[in-house]
């Protein structure tokens, strides 16, 4: 209980940061003393308006499947979990299920912002070609994995990390973790893409989160 008590709070005191601590817009000043662009409130019902427009855009609409997509392998992957292994070893999954978003985190952040490769759309498609490998594999990879390894849901096996099925799908876990963060990042970055316009980039942001 305690711990959900602190993320409670932790959660909470974002409030307070935010209405006492963050600087308005307005005020804030590059070192040379130059303002930053200040895009005035439109307002609640204006907000709306340009909200509904953004779901004219075809494109925008096209990304909705891999942008819900992108967040299967955690239902999978932990589903899974919970049904083929025991506490141990589902903690052990998890932990590196997690790790591995900051290790993918870090690898598509460089693939995308690689200015090597100067043309944005070669570094986008070089990316998309590259998750793409990863995604088909990790799904090929489970698929084998779950062939080998039936389950009766009502005895389920409970494999400890001692246990010779453990060996494949933690590989396949490292793959799915990885795979989770990768899928996403690259879908916003696309859609990134749509605009080079603050303001309109900044709805498109808030419509996919």
């Amino acid at each position: 209980m305690s711990v959900y008590i602190v993320f409670i709070l932790l959660m909470a005191s974002a409030f307070f940061v935010a209405a006492f601590s963050i600087v308005p817009p307005a005020k804030v000043r590059r070192r040379d003393g130059t303002p930053i662009a200040h895009y005035p409130h439109d307002g609640l019902w204006e907000e709306l308006k340009r909200q509904r427009l953004l779901l004219k855009d075809w494109r925008l609409l096209a990304m909705f499947i891999p942008m819900f997509a992108s967040e299967v392998p955690i239902i999978v992957l932990s589903s899974l979990n919970s049904l083929y292994f025991n506490i141990r070893t589902r903690s052990l999954n998890s932990l590196m299920f997690n790790v591995m978003q900051i290790v993918g985190a870090i690898w598509i952040g460089l693939m995308l912002d690689n200015w090597k490769i100067a043309s944005r759309r070669t570094r986008g498609v070089v990316t998309v070609t590259a998750v793409a490998v990863i995604v088909i594999a990790g799904w090929i990879g489970l698929t084998v994995w779950l062939y080998r390894n039936p389950m009766d849901l009502l005895d389920p096996p409970l494999f400890d990390w001692t246990d010779g099925p453990f060996g494949g799908f933690f590989v396949l876990n490292l793959i799915f973790g990885m795979n989770m963060v990768i899928y996403q990042v690259t879908v916003q970055w696309i859609i990134a893409t749509f605009t080079n316009d603050p303001e309109h980039l900044a709805r498109l942001a808030g419509l996919v989160k």
